[in-house]
């Protein structure tokens, strides 16, 4: 593979101008304007790295971007760097369809997100108020990696209309949707309804599989509703949003909560009617395995993991990203795919240094890992190479 085959593209100041140049396509009826992380975005090859600089943040041009191919976004400083979308003509979607972030259909491989703040907020199309999901993904081919990442969306902006719902953070349709040390929330619905109600959002809803590790999923909270024109007659209340909804949901040291409902009022503010709370996260077993340094070219990755009985290990590192779990009876889920490296140790270890050769091309590549300690499979975590 040539060595020009990934680069990495900094957004820096002098770019926040509008690009030129063909930009990617997204369907839904998905309007794309030209702006500058769109720019960037069109500019870097398929699995380059887009680096966002802090001294640009909180990047917000009015305009949601779409991503074409496998792709790296990364927040550069100390704390994430915020992307929204205000503006009046910023995004325009169907409903439930609008996003900050849109992957198109046609991607096949892993799309990551690194140390980022996406969030979703309001904007006006027609005559109407439509609050934007933070990442929409349309490809049933594509692992979407959230890593140290805050995604929201958005909450329904007025605090009386004739009803509104709130965004769910991540939607669509992934081959898996990887969060890690990461937060993903739902928007809520409209907080007083005038007629019908809205429902929240949920944290995440997608038609695929999901993977939590130390992260926290929320849904939105329902809107309250009164009658109209009569508030002798409410309509019924909005439903709290589910923490996650997924074809298969694999959590380790993760929190899920679902959003609080709605209630109906009558002419006096009294609740005479309930709405659904939206569904948590059950319980689920500790994070054993951490990235404790991430892969650097000709440096090395650290990874440290919970082996109390000191006991043999055996680390797993996936070449080829992320891939749908293999379920293995009396052992669980492996991320791993197809001709993973394995590296074994029989010393009852609690940390391993694995050494990263120098070739440009790893710049950008996904490596999901996941430790066997004894007969204990670990949770997968996540490594990315950025330089």
């Amino acid at each position: 593979m040539s060595t020009l085959a990934r680069f990495t593209l900094t957004l820096a100041p002098a770019l926040a101008f509008f690009g030129t140049g063909a930009h990617a396509q997204c369907a839904g009826g998905f309007f794309l304007q030209p702006n500058a992380l769109q720019a960037a975005i069109d500019a870097a090859p398929a699995g380059g790295v887009v680096e966002i600089s802090a001294t640009t943040g909180p990047f917000n041009e009015g305009y949601s971007v779409c991503i074409d191919k496998p792709l790296t976004l990364v927040g550069l400083g100390s704390s994430p760097v915020t992307l929204m979308v205000t503006g009046s003509e910023g995004i325009f979607g169907f409903p439930g369809e609008c996003a900050v972030i849109h992957v198109a259909a046609s991607v096949h491989g892993v799309v990551g997100f690194r140390n980022l703040k996406i969030l979703g907020a309001a904007y006006h199309h027609d005559g109407f108020y439509q609050g934007p999901t933070g990442i929409r993904c349309e490809s049933p081919n594509a692992a979407i990696v959230l890593d140290h990442c805050i995604v929201d969306g958005c909450d329904y902006p007025f605090a009386d209309e004739f009803s509104g719902s709130g965004a769910p953070g991540v939607s669509g349709t992934v081959s898996s949707l990887v969060a890690v040390d990461s937060t993903v929330a739902g928007g809520d619905a409209v907080p007083k309804s005038l007629g019908f109600a809205g429902d929240a959002g949920d944290g995440i809803d997608v038609l695929g599989e999901v993977v939590l590790v130390r992260s926290t999923c929320s849904g939105g909270a329902g809107s309250n509703t009164v009658g109209y024109p009569d508030c002798a007659f409410p309509h019924a209340p909005g439903d709290g949003g589910d923490a996650v909804v997924a074809v298969k949901v694999y959590a380790w040291g993760s929190v899920g909560t679902g959003g609080e409902p709605g209630e109906a009022l009558d002419c006096s503010g009294t609740p005479i009617a309930f709405g659904s709370p939206g569904l948590g996260l059950g319980a689920n077993p500790p994070a054993t395995l951490q990235v404790t340094q991430q892969p650097v070219l000709g440096g090395s990755a650290s990874f440290a993991f919970d082996n109390p009985s000191v006991a043999p290990v055996t680390l797993g590192i996936g070449v080829h990203g992320w891939s749908p779990a293999i379920e293995l009876p009396g052992v669980g889920p492996i991320f791993l795919g197809p001709g993973a490296i394995l590296i074994g140790s029989p010393l009852g270890i609690g940390s391993l240094g694995v050494p990263v050769p120098n070739e440009p091309f790893l710049i950008g590549m996904h490596f999901p890992v996941q430790a066997l300690v004894g007969s204990v499979l670990s949770n997968p975590d996540t490594a990315v190479i950025l330089r």
